[in-house]
């Protein structure tokens, strides 16, 4: 069992591996409930200059005092205590405990078999809205200190499902800047990076900025709120493979067609539409994801900060009840803005029926996630609590929707059939006077040639004055 020694005079024995990565290993700590310890791997330093970087850059940290829970809650797993090996190298650091079993991928999209469902039966978009403004929030309360995330990907974005927020990892991979000198981030995932470090092929120092953090905080907003849909993504509609397009070329060139149109691009039919957003948050994904490969510097300083995505987001996932929020009355589930008119998320379930002719089930929904009052949030910051209103037995939400379905095209299908009926037996009608007219004809049955022919004459005589008429009246 391996023991270490930490800068504030504390020993610590290693437990049990809980995690490990490209960087190292996270071990429970003996008699330590509370914390955990990130043990670097041997390969993680190549030369002893990067070891001495590290334990420089985590002396910075715990020098800035930042409060893991500013709210009561733990909100960032930020270095406690620094912890060196025998030889008094660095060994690695000690970090708060945190619920860290889901992460935020695991919560974008629901459906048949998906892990939302299985953490929150009862999921709504609602859900959507609050986990989004809990991940603004720590983003603003990380940048009010000066401190730049820089590696926003979501393996660092951790569901707490005990305290229903959300959380930040992996700090010591932020990018510090601390009494003059610079931390750099030097690691970034792709597709959540800003365009401006896109072009780059390694992720070098003094590029992360808190605008390059704003542009990764509206993607993972963006894949809350519409469905797990990528803003850069889409159906491509034209020749081009797959293997054709180069990495992140949309980042890069701001091709996002839920804010513009984008030649060769179109929008899925599981994509809820950008109307369905209020008004204040499709402005602050125009302010973000509306730039070209020309604009795009311009553009950097326009992006909608952590701030502002909390004022818009905290109404709409404000506890019930709620104005600006409706509940669908074919789904308790699909909740979703008031301004919209009919259901987003029964036409999109309609739509992937047509597509695949298969719907996910879904629990049902007896209870919903409420953000504490407004005010209070907006000045303390969220907590996730569970409604207490009963609610009375009912079928489940699928069965529910499977008997709803069935009726309705039961009903489409009567209506469909009804038409096609009423088209046969015209159809057939003209088909025997047609029949009977020449048979009438043929024969001469009751003078019908006669008249035939005479109506024949007297139409072209008609149709021969309208001509002369013509002829005299246009110059």
């Amino acid at each position: 069992m391996s023991a270490y020694y930490s800068l504030k005079g504390q020993y610590y024995s290693l437990h049990t591996a809980l995690a490990s990565g490209g960087e190292g290993t996270v071990y429970s700590l003996v008699g330590h409930d509370d914390l955990v310890a990130k043990i670097y791997a041997s390969s993680t330093f190549k030369e002893n200059q990067d070891r001495e970087k590290q334990e420089k850059k985590l002396r910075a940290m715990l020098n800035m005092h930042i409060k893991i829970n500013p709210d009561g809650m733990t909100r960032i797993a930020w270095p406690q205590d620094i912890l060196y090996d025998t030889d008094d190298n660095l060994a690695g650091f000690t970090m708060p405990k945190v619920n860290a079993a889901y992460k935020i991928y695991d919560i974008y999209r629901g459906g048949k078999g998906a892990v939302r469902d299985q953490i929150y039966p009862n999921y709504t978009w609602k859900y959507s809205v609050q986990f989004a403004y809990h991940l603004a929030w720590i983003v603003d309360y990380v940048h009010s200190y000066d401190v730049v995330i820089g590696d926003l990907n979501p393996n660092n974005i951790v569901v707490d499902t005990v305290a229903n927020t959300i959380l930040l990892i992996d700090c010591d991979s932020f990018d510090i800047t601390y009494d003059g000198e610079h931390f750099p981030c030097l690691v970034g995932l792709p597709e959540v990076l800003a365009p401006e470090i896109q072009p780059v092929d390694r992720v070098v120092n003094g590029l992360f900025s808190k605008q390059s953090d704003n542009f990764s905080l509206a993607v993972h907003i963006f894949r809350l709120l519409m469905n797990n849909e990528d803003p850069f993504g889409g159906i491509i509609t034209t020749d081009e493979s797959m293997s054709s397009i180069v990495a992140n070329r949309a980042i890069c060139n701001g091709e996002c067609p839920y804010v513009r149109n984008v030649p060769g691009r179109s929008i899925p039919s599981r994509a809820p539409s950008m109307e369905m957003l209020p008004t204040e948050i499709q402005d602050l994904f125009q302010k973000t994801f509306n730039y070209t490969a020309t604009t795009v510097i311009k553009n950097i300083p326009r992006r909608a900060d952590a701030k502002e995505w909390c004022l818009a987001l905290a109404p709409y996932g404000a506890s019930d009840p709620n104005p600006r929020m409706k509940t669908c009355s074919v789904d308790p589930k699909h909740v979703y803005p008031a301004h919209n008119k009919e259901c987003p998320w029964c036409k999109i379930e309609a739509l992937e029926l047509l597509d695949d002719g298969s719907q996910a089930d879904a629990p049902a929904s007896d209870s919903l996630l409420f953000l504490d009052d407004l005010d209070a949030i907006l000045m303390e910051g969220p907590v996730l609590e569970k409604s207490e209103q009963s609610v009375k037995k009912r079928k489940p939400a699928a069965s529910r929707r499977a008997s709803q379905r069935a009726s309705v095209s039961r009903s489409s299908a009567k209506k469909t059939g009804g038409v096609g009926v009423v088209a046969a037996v015209i159809i057939m009608l003209l088909i025997l006077a047609a029949i009977i007219c020449g048979i009438f004809y043929h024969y001469d049955i009751f003078g019908f040639k006669d008249a035939v022919n005479i109506g024949t004459e007297w139409l072209t005589e008609q149709f021969s004055l309208s001509l002369i008429m013509i002829r005299w009246i246009l110059p």
